[in-house]
């Protein structure tokens, strides 16, 4: 995991995209801890430490917003997408996004997360739930 405040706070370098302010690097990052999620969370044995790296990932991805939302990679990938297979690292920093933007959650958007939340077992739907709680009703 990569804690985003150690690399950004050094650089202070910024990109201007579309009237926003984007400390370089940021956006790798975040893409970095989603897929150290992926790792942890696929690791064999569930347990204490591994829930708990799980979760400073989850809770460390809240600071990406701003970079997430500012970068327009939405543009690129649609939340359908994000939500629309077994990446669970990814999934979550969409998960930050769609409670930013909640006009986003379609019907598909939907449906692609409940299947995460099914197939992903208990604690993919811990977290998950922590950031987006509206999906417990899904």
């Amino acid at each position: 995991m990569v804690v985003y405040e150690s690399v950004t706070a050094e650089a202070d370098t910024h990109i201007d995209h579309s009237g926003g302010l984007l400390k370089k690097g940021s956006l790798l990052v975040a893409m970095i801890n989603a897929s150290e999620f992926n790792k942890i969370f696929k690791a064999p044995e569930p347990n204490a430490e591994r829930e708990a790296k799980l979760h400073s990932i989850t809770e460390d991805l809240e600071d990406f917003l701003p970079t997430i939302d500012a970068s327009g990679i939405f543009e690129y990938f649609q939340p359908e997408e994000w939500f629309g297979n077994e990446n669970y690292g990814r999934a979550m920093m969409a998960a930050w996004w769609l409670k930013a933007h909640p006009e986003a959650l379609t019907p598909d958007v939907r449906t692609n997360i409940a299947k995460l939340l099914k197939v992903g077992g208990e604690t993919f739907q811990k977290e998950f739930l922590f950031v987006y709680p509206e999906a417990q009703d899904f």
